[in-house]
């Protein structure tokens, strides 16, 4: 287990901590988060802000004829902890659809991350993605062969 004490009130702590934090002699403001253990706050002169994660989410209907186009096009996903596209087929035809990532958004450096590359979801069916690539940017590409009608969502958490 690892400690961290604090002696003044000039001492600052803007890192990761696994163990045990003491904090004495502080008056101030303490943020925690992503807590996975209880926290025991013994001095009453400190104001103490428990955060949660940042979730944001959106969702856009695709109807557009055959052939190939992008979706959710230069995602930002560089502050992301974890993210998920989800893909719900409202057509009536197979779509196929990838994953991508880039460090850019220039589309000649987009690439299918390999886990998720020309994945098929039938008329009627729903697949996800779960973001398992670290990159600036992602989006999701797809197929179809006659009509596509699909429904994507994302949700990401920071």
């Amino acid at each position: 287990m690892n400690n961290l004490v604090f002696n003044t009130a000039a001492d600052q702590l803007l890192t990761t901590v696994t163990g045990t934090v003491t904090v004495s002699a502080l008056t101030g403001t303490v943020t925690v988060s992503e807590i996975t253990n209880p926290v025991t706050i013994g001095n009453t002169s400190l104001t103490v802000s428990v955060t949660s994660y940042a979730f944001t989410s959106d969702v856009e209907t695709v109807t557009a004829g055959s052939g190939t186009g992008q979706v959710f096009d230069n995602t930002d996903i560089s502050n992301q902890k974890v993210g998920t596209f989800f893909i719900y087929n409202t057509g009536a035809e197979t779509l196929t659809i990838s994953l991508q990532v880039s460090p850019t958004t220039t589309s000649t450096y987009y690439i299918d991350d390999p886990s998720y590359s020309a994945i098929t979801v039938a008329a009627g069916e729903n697949t996800l993605m779960v973001l398992s690539k670290f990159a600036n940017y992602a989006r999701l590409q797809y197929t179809g062969a006659t009509s596509t009608d699909f429904e994507a969502y994302y949700n990401f958490q920071t």
